[in-house]
């Protein structure tokens, strides 16, 4: 079972035993000053979106896969690739008109097998690419790779990238602890920062709540327009961890 799959997993867990829902750590404090839209996203493949409690889109979701395995006197390795593309629309106030995103992903890994033991390592790490559209016009892409964290966010699944609208650049950084104060570690991304030219946060997206995913955006401009369009994109993403 893939690291994102044992975080959702544990994520459910706490929140139906009455738990309070986790958070990414520090969040509410990533950009002091941005404005908030909380974006409520379809449990299943195919549903409608809804910003802020307003039915404001709808997202179609597909997985693909494929493996490949030899027998070697007993021993089995297997090449597996996971890849997928989904696609969104998102309108209303808080939009500003109508954004559209389509994506597409994919990564692959090599396992070797014996009985019930398994041994897995990533062979290509993941890459996601995005393009955006606003109103029926191109407005800007994304590209996402799985990549190394950094300091207190070290994990197995990190992922670094930037989503680029006409001249603006944002960095994108994946967030891999979950809770208050300094929170636990998870392999897969609780959230992500969005960071301006001089690496400092100016907004993100937290998608550790489960069917909630709050952004965090700069108040306007382009870079308002790009944090928005990754921001949805990132929260519909369904990441297939580095390895199953």
């Amino acid at each position: 079972m893939g690291s994102t799959r044992l975080f959702a997993t544990a994520a459910a867990a706490l929140t139906i035993a009455g738990c309070t829902p986790l958070t990414t750590t520090g969040f509410d404090t990533l950009a002091p000053g941005s404005e908030r839209i909380e974006v409520r996203v379809p449990a299943w493949r195919d549903g409608a979106i809804a910003i802020d409690g307003v039915a404001s889109g709808h997202v179609r979701r597909r997985t693909t896969g494929r493996e490949e395995v030899r027998d070697w006197f007993g021993l089995e390795r297997a090449w597996i690739e996971r890849s997928g593309h989904f696609a969104f629309t998102a309108r209303g106030p808080r939009v500003g008109g109508e954004i559209a995103g389509d994506c597409v992903y994919g990564r692959s890994e090599r396992q070797a097998r014996s009985g019930a033991l398994a041994i897995a390592e990533p062979d290509a790490p993941l890459r996601l690419r995005c393009s955006f559209a606003r109103d029926g016009v191109a407005l800007g892409a994304l590209a996402l790779d799985g990549g190394e964290a950094a300091g207190d966010d070290a994990a197995f699944d990190a992922r670094v990238g930037d989503v680029r609208v006409g001249d603006t650049l944002l960095g994108i950084r994946s967030l891999h602890r979950v809770g208050t104060g300094r929170g636990f570690p998870t392999d897969a991304p609780a959230g992500y920062a969005f960071e301006g030219a001089d690496g400092s946060a100016i907004g993100g997206v937290d998608v550790s709540g489960g069917a909630t995913r709050r952004l965090s955006l700069p108040t306007g401009g382009p870079a308002r327009d790009a944090a928005l369009a990754a921001g949805l994109a990132l929260a519909l993403f369904w990441d297939p961890g580095d390895v199953d």
